[in-house]
């Protein structure tokens, strides 16, 4: 993955995108620093322009810090449930030149950008972009396999459909 000061995680499979933020996290910072420099959002509750500000705030006693943006559904189609009024023109001036010392996350659980909005094009070609739709077939097998490797351990194409079949 090419690393960036703005990443965009989008699609259904949230075990994933967490495991895609754990691992820029633990790249970013080192333990001791992650508890004053991690700052997560709900973009249901809070308007885009807060998580900017903290982005422009500098980190606490370290040289990075990593601010996350959960239900960012300023990118989708999708109505929420509260109506927040995002300053989006906030978002396009730091997509244009961001924190140097900042890692934005933005995170929607929605399996489709609204590719008509400004903003999604403009983010599109200032930031990294990745998309996780739901493991199936192959995929999931190839998935499955992978992180059995990772735990050191090996496991047939056979073992590895049973078990997706009988844990789901």
């Amino acid at each position: 993955m090419k690393k960036s000061s703005v990443y965009l995680f989008y699609g259904n499979e949230t075990f994933l995108i967490q495991k895609q933020i754990d691992k820029i996290t633990d790249a970013l910072l080192p333990l001791e620093e992650k508890e004053f420099n991690v700052i997560t959002y709900d973009l249901a509750d809070t308007p885009v322009e807060e998580v900017i500000q903290e982005a422009e705030t500098l980190p606490f006693l370290s040289e990075h810090k990593l601010v996350i943006a959960k239900n960012a559904d300023l990118f989708t189609a999708q109505k929420g449930l509260k109506k927040i009024e995002h300053q989006i023109d906030s978002l396009e001036t730091y997509l244009n030149q961001p924190a140097p010392y900042s890692t934005v996350i933005f995170w929607t659980p929605h399996e489709k950008l609204d590719e008509r909005k400004k903003i999604v094009k403009q983010i599109k070609q200032k930031a990294y972009v990745q998309s996780f739709s739901q493991l199936t077939g192959k995929n999931l097998l190839d998935w499955v396999k992978e992180s059995a490797m990772k735990c050191q351990v090996t496991i047939s194409d056979d073992v590895a459909a049973n078990l997706i079949h009988r844990v789901g």
